[in-house]
């Protein structure tokens, strides 16, 4: 009686949050979708589906709950006091950037590099279907464990981190594309898409493409210009449920296994929690920000093993270690899950508890600034980075992906895939008529 009272409450608390949230956004920005409203139905709609899974999942307890519920308030308190107002919405068409251009000759020679580069792993792959079947984790598990247990830490740098870089930044160029009716890098998005979920097994770049095209609908849309095209969402979301089949789940089975991929990240930080010694949340040495900054430091800290040689740990290391093995988070039957520990995990690792109010409260202040440079430049670096934090958002309820340099490289191949626009100069006929004179 008392675990139905709990879910019911849960469950209010949840939908009033979500209204509240959509009423004061509406009624300061005249909009209802924005990234606070965006979070809020995200996390809420995860938390409910917890609760009320069939899935022999472990359940989240009341303190996971808590900490869903706190970040949503902050979330959305930061984000209503300081992002732009009604008046300054960001909701229009990018202008015809006169400062930058997207460098079309780099990005295809960056693509072709990285394709080069996935392309040891994607031998091993084609080898292992042609061997055992066509097994998705099996491939994920043989490629991912190829480059962890490998002994050069740049080979993993090389093969796994920079093409899924490009990857992700020519997907995200490519669907803000789309939505701005240019189908440039449309088929080359595609393609690298496809070929790194086929070397590596996972979904994380489909999912991401999916996060790209809406979030960057969101920011651009205008009803007289932009309409969201629905034929790929559709396309996008079929090679999603696609693999997951690919990953042992039946027709019958492909609900659970689809639920279980978004409700199971609630599960996994249930049992970091239930389990803290395990997962290096025992002896309360926390790292201040070292995993939730990690797009920062980790670069620095390679960069200083490169040249001086250092055994000092990237940030990424200490999520690995203890995220990256497979545990079984079913209570009856045995479901193993690894790598989506939601946001929360490594904003525990570095603040304890209340590094979900700092790390929550980051996220948020992240994307207020964004907006407001997006305002204020409207050029195409400022919406890179917009739509690109979009994605950090509907990542949160399964990871937080600003601790490697994954994140680092992303930020650095978007900031170079776009360049100055080259002004000619004209002469007027004053200034070609004085020359003849002078002559």
């Amino acid at each position: 009686m008392a675990v139905i009272v709990e879910r019911f409450m849960l469950s209010g608390i949840y939908v009033v949050m979500t209204l509240l949230s959509t009423l004061f956004t509406f009624i300061k920005y005249q909009v209802l979708i924005l990234p606070n409203t965006i979070f809020t139905i995200l996390w809420s709609f995860v938390g409910l589906l917890s609760m009320f899974n069939s899935l022999d999942l472990i359940e989240p307890s009341a303190t996971i709950h808590l900490y869903i519920i706190s970040s949503i308030v902050i979330f959305n308190i930061l984000y209503l006091s300081f992002s732009p107002g009604s008046k300054k919405r960001i909701f229009r068409y990018l202008k015809k950037d006169s400062i930058f251009e997207i460098d079309y000759p780099l990005i295809y020679i960056a693509a072709a590099v990285s394709i080069g580069f996935l392309s040891i792993h994607t031998i091993n792959t084609i080898a292992e279907i042609r061997q055992y079947g066509l097994d998705m984790t099996g491939i994920r598990v043989m490629n991912y464990g190829a480059v962890e247990n490998s002994d050069i830490m740049f080979f993993a740098f090389f093969t796994r981190s920079v093409p899924l870089a490009v990857t992700t930044a020519v997907s995200l160029i490519g669907s803000i594309n789309l939505n701005m009716g240019n189908k440039k890098l449309v088929l080359l998005s595609i393609f690298m898409v496809v070929l790194y979920t086929f070397t590596y097994g996972g979904r994380y770049q489909l999912l991401n493409f999916i996060s790209f095209y809406i979030g960057s609908y969101l920011i651009l849309k205008r009803k007289s210009k932009i309409k969201l095209k629905k034929s790929y969402v559709v396309l996008l979301v079929g090679a999603l449920v696609f693999m997951t089949v690919l990953r042992g789940a039946s027709i019958g089975d492909l609900f659970r296994k689809i639920t279980s991929y978004f409700v199971g990240s609630l599960s996994f930080l249930e049992l970091i929690l239930r389990n803290p010694q395990l997962f290096g949340l025992a002896d309360g040495s926390y790292t201040f920000g070292y995993l939730t900054f990690g797009f920062f430091f980790e670069p620095i800290v390679l960069a200083i093993k490169l040249f001086l040689g250092s055994g000092i740990k990237v940030p990424s290391y200490y999520f690995n270690i203890y995220a990256q093995p497979f545990y079984n988070i079913g209570e009856g039957t045995a479901i193993y899950y690894n790598n989506n520990t939601t946001m929360f995990y490594n904003f525990i690792y570095d603040f304890g508890s209340a590094g979900v109010i700092i790390g929550t409260g980051f996220v948020a202040l992240m994307i207020c600034l964004l907006e407001k440079r997006y305002i204020k430049a409207n050029n195409l670096r400022s919406l890179f980075l917009l739509v690109f934090s979009y994605s950090v958002i509907i990542n949160s309820t399964m990871m937080y992906t600003l601790t490697n340099v994954n994140a680092s490289l992303i930020l650095l191949f978007l900031a170079v895939f776009v360049r100055k626009r080259q002004v000619k100069r004209h002469k007027t006929v004053a200034q070609m008529s004085k020359e003849k004179g002078a002559l």
